[in-house]
């Protein structure tokens, strides 16, 4: 087979974190393995001189720790670091971490089969079940009550079937929210211009009874009683020389001032 100029893997960093370093060696390993029949390499030796090389300098420290032969072939040497790398697992605690998933709040269903289906892999289902146990997972943790009681009507419920129903069903609540979002927009505008209308209506009435409320004696204009008057309350009468009116409005005899308020009935004796 013709090897083809690909892109070698990157090393992989023992040290750089040691809580993830069996997940970390998971996803390397799978890249190795691609890297492998990219270059048409297949012979035993060159695949575990490839797999050292490739790992880096500090899975070389690790491998010289190791009990392999000389001698050992790929399968062995991969065998051995995967015993290094990636402990025995409590299958106990990883089951219970998968039935402890729940659909999150704005998790497609697709993307919750996909994180069950990682978690799966640390279970050790049998390969026949693995389908059926994430099945009844969805039944009991899916957020959506309305769909749950959909997948409870089908008699022959699959993996499979509940992925399409569950994507046209998402379809359907993403078109309805957008049909909602216009309906909502258009509501708002109206009551808006209702309200804008029933302002307008409120300023004409409030103008309508200014205007109902005759002269104001003190500057002799109309729409505001005389008490309200901010025009002419500090002014100085040019006849009487009194504050509080206009000349215009003035109710004095000449200038002589003995003349009482204006509009101020006069006692009698």
């Amino acid at each position: 087979m013709a090897m083809l100029n690909v892109n070698p893997v990157a090393v992989f960093e023992v040290t750089s974190d040691p809580s993830s370093v069996g997940p970390r060696w998971e996803k390397w390993k799978k890249s190795f393995e691609f890297y492998l029949v990219a270059t048409g390499v297949d012979k035993d030796e060159q695949k575990r001189a490839l797999l050292l090389h490739s790992a880096g300098s500090e899975v070389q420290e690790v491998f010289d720790t190791l009990s392999v032969d000389e001698d050992a072939s790929y399968d062995d040497v991969l065998t051995a670091l995967n015993g290094y790398f990636l402990p025995k697992r409590n299958v106990i605690f990883e089951r219970h971490t998968f039935h402890q998933a729940v659909q999150g709040p704005s998790e497609t269903m697709c993307a919750y089969v996909t994180r069950l289906k990682k978690l799966c892999q640390t279970c050790e289902f049998p390969d026949n079940t693995v389908n059926d146990m994430i099945r009844d997972q969805i039944l009991e943790k899916c957020k959506s009550k309305q769909l749950r009681v959909r997948f409870l009507r089908e008699a022959d419920l699959t993996l499979d079937r509940i992925l399409k129903m569950a994507a046209a069903h998402e379809r359907a609540e993403e078109q309805a929210t957008k049909i909602e979002s216009v309906v909502n927009s258009v509501t708002t505008q109206a009551q808006q211009k209702d309200q804008h209308s029933r302002d307008r209506r409120h300023t004409a009435r409030q103008k309508d009874d200014r205007s109902k409320k005759g002269q104001c004696w003190r500057c002799g204009r109309s729409g505001h009683f005389s008490r309200e008057c901010t025009v002419a309350k500090d002014k100085t009468c040019n006849k009487c020389g009194k504050k509080g009116h206009f000349a215009k409005m003035c109710h004095s005899e000449g200038s002589s001032k003995k003349e009482n308020e204006p509009r101020q009935k006069k006692t009698g004796k």
